[in-house]
């Protein structure tokens, strides 16, 4: 049977059609040829048999044809030193191709082989690097213990030159340790305060000021509101903190005038409209909530969209402020009304 490599024979189509059709213009002869080429390829030492017989059946001419064109045909297949009848290019052609298949096989063994024995290695430098771990009986608490066991005792402090000097020194840092906590509880309270409105008190240590209780103690006495103050006693309307008193209630009129226009959803979305509502605020200090409510009765009254949501338009809402705008932004006359 012949190998695998045995299955493909090079054929160069010019020299074949050129003088191979000169040399058998008959096409039982060409024929012939072609598959006594064929079986010495797939031969195992590339010959073909010398009786005659036995090539007009492997040529498939059958012995009348073979008569007329076999001597012809063996013109090509000569007898060499050795006994072997062969095609001498179709020798050399399968002699090459024969030794390029071992020496492709033998460097495939090799690479595998190769492969193989690194593969191994690797797998040896692992098991030997492999550690089996026992797991210990003691718990992380006997562990503990014995590390605290091993600590050495603790060294009794040594009396120093000045009799109670280290002592005078231990009360001092307590005072000052029990002086700061004082002053923060009172900046605490200070920070509550502003948040909610009341008066803002300030630490004093004792002795910085007269009167101001007794020695070793703090006391907090009120100071002025830090808020600015408007003439003709209206309440301001920005704490000290950034929060603006008019924002819930600008925000519940921003509500009221979803519900009315958005009926079929009256919940209102309001992603960012906090934000938007706070730089309005900071834009229009002294806006008042009735001429907050104008401004939304005229973009009530404008061609807008009523479900845009609050964030987008709550900044531009000064925009309205001459009346009603079209769907262009210009002011028009008319409108409905809410």
């Amino acid at each position: 049977m012949p190998a695998k490599w045995q299955t493909w024979m090079p054929r160069q189509i010019d020299a074949w059609h050129g003088s191979t059709f000169v040399q058998f213009s008959h096409p039982a002869a060409r024929d012939g040829y072609a598959w006594l080429l064929d079986k010495q390829w797939q031969s195992e030492d590339c010959t073909v048999p010398d009786d005659q017989q036995e090539l007009s059946e492997l040529s498939g001419l059958g012995a009348e044809l073979w008569e007329i064109h076999g001597p012809r045909i063996l013109r090509k297949f000569p007898v060499f030193e050795d006994g072997k009848r062969r095609n001498q290019v179709c020798y050399l052609l399968w002699s090459e191709a024969k030794r390029v298949f071992e020496s492709r096989q033998k460097a495939a063994h090799e690479t595998n082989l190769k492969r193989a024995q690194k593969s191994e290695a690797a797998r040896l430098r692992r098991a030997e690097r492999t550690v089996t771990v026992t797991p210990s009986p003691h718990t992380n608490r006997d562990r503990l213990k014995e590390q605290v066991q091993k600590l050495p005792p603790p060294t009794p402090p040594q009396k120093k030159a000045g009799g109670l000097a280290s002592v005078d020194r231990q009360v001092a840092q307590r005072s000052a340790a029990k002086l700061g906590a004082s002053q923060l509880a009172a900046s605490k309270g200070n920070e509550r305060r502003k948040r909610s409105g009341g008066p803002v008190t300030a630490s004093v240590e004792a002795g910085e000021g007269k009167g101001h209780g007794k020695s070793g103690e703090s006391t907090s006495i009120p100071t002025k509101n830090v808020a600015p103050s408007v003439k003709q006693g209206v309440r301001p309307t920005k704490e000290q903190n950034g929060f603006d008193r008019r924002h819930e209630g600008f925000r519940s009129e921003v509500f009221a005038f979803w519900r009315e226009l958005n009926k079929e959803s009256p919940e209102c979305p309001w992603g960012g409209g906090d934000r938007a509502l706070a730089a309005l605020l900071s834009d229009a200090p002294s806006m008042t909530l009735a001429e907050f409510r104008r401004l939304l009765h005229n973009r009530a009254a404008s061609e807008i969209n009523s479900a845009a949501i609050p964030s987008s338009w709550l900044r531009k809402l000064k925009e309205y402020s001459a009346g009603p705008l079209d769907r262009f932004g210009k002011p028009f006359g008319g409108g409905r009304v809410l």
